[in-house]
């Protein structure tokens, strides 16, 4: 019973007064547990605003050469967390850290997720027996800027809520919007596509005789 309890702690990372600041801390803290490990594996690390852990949830294992990843699955602890920025972190159990074209997909669509999720991914890093790799640090991924990226998402969307508490259905609100304007009561913005980026189905006009 006392082996279990000796290997449980060492699987098992400490979650309490862990602060990460550049992608070492990262590598340090979950490579010894998962760069030998013999399928892929991907988890997130959830962080606060002063980059402290809150989390590291396993997202996905699979097999030895790939993971198929859902971005929804990516962010679902992070939400109910609360967490302020993530860190993509998994495994390559070919030992070799270098990174995929998947992975770097699978990065930039996260870093578009989180921006409309208010939830910055801060970066991916990638362990394995030869050592780690950080996208960021490769120049294989630049979290998007939050000010360009939402003026341009706002050309084509507006935001907008519908308050559950008086019905009030309100649109061209900024995405900070948190309470209601007719009654106080606590809302969610959420985007909507503006009028002019509507696509209006027009009939046909019928062929002059």
């Amino acid at each position: 019973m006392l082996a279990r309890w000796c290997e449980a702690d060492r699987l098992t990372p400490s979650v309490h007064a862990a602060t990460f600041r550049k992608p070492a801390d990262i590598a340090a803290y979950l490579a010894p547990e998962m760069a030998d490990l013999p399928q892929e594996q991907l988890r997130v690390v959830l962080l606060d605003r002063r980059g402290r852990l809150i989390d590291v949830p396993l997202v996905y294992q699979g097999g030895q050469t790939e993971t198929a990843v859902r971005l929804a699955d990516c962010f679902r602890e992070a939400v109910r967390r609360s967490a302020a920025a993530i860190v993509l972190v998994h495994n390559h159990p070919s030992a070799d850290p270098t990174a995929s074209p998947d992975d770097v997909q699978l990065t930039h669509d996260a870093g578009r997720a989180g921006l409309l999720l208010g939830i910055a991914v801060v970066d991916h890093v990638i362990v394995a027996r030869d050592g780690f790799v950080s996208l960021r640090a490769e120049g294989l991924y630049l979290p998007p800027d939050e000010d360009s990226s939402l003026r341009a998402l706002q050309e084509v969307f507006g935001w907008a809520y519908d308050c559950g508490s008086c019905g009030a259905h309100v649109r061209g609100l900024g995405a900070s919007t948190s309470t209601c304007r007719r009654c106080q009561g606590p809302v969610n913005s959420r985007v909507t596509p503006t009028t002019r980026h509507r696509q209006v189905y027009k009939p046909a006009r019928p062929a002059a005789a």
